[in-house]
């Protein structure tokens, strides 16, 4: 065999794991699927301006380590991200912040105020729903404004029948910061998430455009380990039944202005505007360059077989089917796999290399 690792996957995971083992003294090749690399981070130039093929990312993190890594194969600028939220014919700060009640109640809380306000909704019912979560803790206004259409929209099915984890990562804050995230270090790449990948595999044989799951037994040939980042079901060729998903369609526009939505992200929680979000990438990576802007519309739909797959659906259903093919997968002996896909939930990037870099350091002790 030719190499130490092959690992499946190009995006952060894998070209996290490749970067750590290739810097460890081990032969790696890296096999992935599409022609270019980042996975749903990657990134491509339209028109002058950096625009992100799968939605925004933004990095955030408040893990030293991590962020002492990343800014090995690369240039990053200080980013604060801030979204706004369209309710009807009105714009709102957002996430839930004191300016956000009092845009909506028409009243300067303080936050102590606010937290007694807020209290009173709670009336002893489950937290295990969104819908339910919600109503504990935001009360009916608030979640009918933000986050009741936003979800129907989104996963396509009742927040009552959806569990309250997709809506407690949201922030909800008593003070007047409306910053989305909270983590100590937050960036946007310079050039780009794609360049970031690049350069972490740089040295390292790569090879694009080829399914490994169609080819498995002359890749698994190559090497006498494998790290798997794609799907399992897919590993596995669906045998017990396909894991649930949700999709995304995304639309770009150029638009002749040099300012189409004044922010990053506008969300749309109306159930009845189709799209969940509007990007402008001029405000994710300035382009002082150019007189015009570019946009993209998200529109989130069902997922179906060839299509990309953006979130996992962890019900009980997919859950325990994915635990079956967890399994199966720790029967091969020289199996490793990782990542957002394989793992089967949402992680953010900083997760996502944290946990690549913790599997190299098992393999390599």
């Amino acid at each position: 065999m030719t190499y130490d690792y092959l690992i499946v996957g190009a995006g952060f995971f894998g070209a996290t794991c490749a970067r750590e083992l290739a810097d460890a003294g081990k032969r790696v090749l890296v096999v992935e699927k599409r022609h270019h690399v980042g996975g749903m981070a990657a990134t491509t130039v339209v028109d002058g301006i950096t625009t992100q093929r799968h939605g925004g990312h933004i990095f955030h993190t408040n893990s030293r380590a991590v962020w002492e890594f990343v800014r090995r194969f690369g240039e990053w600028r200080e980013y604060s991200h801030h979204v706004k939220a369209t309710y009807g014919d009105k714009v709102f700060s957002f996430p839930i912040n004191l300016m956000t009640l009092q845009q909506i109640w028409g009243e300067a809380l303080t936050p102590a105020e606010a937290r007694v306000r807020l209290a009173s909704y709670k009336n002893g019912r489950s937290d295990e729903s969104v819908r339910d979560w919600c109503l504990n803790h935001i009360g009916p206004e608030l979640y009918e404004m933000f986050i009741e259409g936003y979800t129907w929209k989104q996963w396509g099915r009742d927040p009552a029948s959806l569990p309250a984890s997709i809506v407690r990562r949201l922030p909800l804050r008593l003070t007047w910061n409306d910053e989305y995230y909270d983590a100590q270090f937050q960036a946007m790449p310079v050039s780009g998430y794609s360049a970031i990948v690049k350069a972490l595999l740089a040295g390292i044989t790569l090879v694009l455009g080829e399914d490994f799951c169609g080819r498995r037994t002359f890749w698994e040939r190559q090497a006498p380990r494998v790290i798997y980042t794609g799907p399992l079901d897919a590993l596995f060729g669906y045998q017990a039944g396909h894991l649930e998903y949700r999709s995304l369609r995304f639309e770009t526009e150029r638009i002749e202005a040099p300012d189409f939505q004044g922010c990053a992200t506008m969300n749309y929680t109306d159930r009845a505007v189709p799209h969940t979000r509007i990007m402008e990438w001029r405000h994710f990576y300035p382009a002082p360059h150019v007189a015009h802007t570019m946009i993209t519309r998200e529109f989130p739909e069902a997922h179906e077989p060839g299509r990309e797959a953006y979130y996992p659906v962890n019900d009980t259903r997919n859950t325990g089917l994915h635990g079956l093919y967890e399994q199966l997968a720790g029967q091969a002996k020289n199996l490793r796999w990782g990542g957002r896909m394989a793992s089967y939930r949402y992680l953010d990037m900083d997760q996502t290399i944290a946990a690549a870099r913790q599997l190299v350091r098992q393999e390599l002790h």
